[in-house]
């Protein structure tokens, strides 16, 4: 038998095996987590636009999102007027990428696309309480936004 005809008939087994290997090498990784409300002084040695958060998200810092996303979330913080009807509707979080919450935890607002015809793929979401989400490709992918 080949390795090739090997992995195919047991491709179910391979999949498994290396999904339970990324979720404990995920779970082990050691982290420099302050307590909440600290004021700890120590910086990582490198920083990056894009870290992982506590609940597995990338982030992403307020003040590098493009500009129609800081617009959207004026208008949030401001309560409205929202430029587009479906503005503020409850995101169900059916794919699970958010954390869980009950239903109506998360609203959806646009972040207008220059270009794109109709709302565009770029959405913030953000939860009850005040927590918000960044996406530029239509719920594919999520950033929590550091304020």
């Amino acid at each position: 038998m080949t390795v090739a005809t090997w992995f195919r008939s047991h491709r179910w087994s391979v999949w498994i095996v290396t999904l339970l290997a990324a979720v404990v090498v995920g779970c082990s990784t050691p982290g420099n987590v302050a307590a909440a409300g600290s004021n700890a002084t120590t910086a990582p040695m490198t920083v990056m636009a894009t870290t992982q958060s506590s609940v597995g998200l990338a982030t992403i810092q307020e003040n590098e999102l493009p500009t129609q996303a800081r617009q959207t979330l004026k208008l949030i913080d401001s309560g409205g007027p929202f430029p587009f009807s479906r503005d503020g509707i409850v995101y169900h979080n059916n794919s699970g990428a958010l954390p869980h919450h009950k239903d109506g935890w998360y609203h959806e607002y646009t972040a207008a696309t220059p270009g794109a015809q109709g709302r565009g793929p770029r959405r913030i979401v953000c939860g009850s309480d005040s927590t918000c989400f960044w996406t530029l490709d239509h719920y594919s992918t999520f950033k929590r936004i550091v304020r």
